[in-house]
């Protein structure tokens, strides 16, 4: 996946369907592929996905500058 659009010719050399991905996406916090800036297929078969940076969960940094 890239820029976010399915790769779909490495999907199919992987033997993946496009609801598999959209299945480990969810579970990682994406609502769908506009949401991740980036996922990669590492060789043990698990999804690593980098959220956009307007996607990602806010964190205790983010907070403490709502209290400024």
């Amino acid at each position: 996946m890239e820029h976010p659009r399915w790769v779909t010719s490495a999907l199919r050399r992987e033997g993946l369907r496009v609801g598999d991905i959209a299945t480990a996406l969810r579970a990682q916090n994406a609502d769908g592929v506009a949401d991740v800036e980036r996922a990669v297929l590492e060789p043990g078969g698990s999804l690593v996905v980098t959220l956009r940076r307007d996607e990602q969960p806010a964190d205790h940094g983010d907070v403490a500058g709502l209290h400024r």
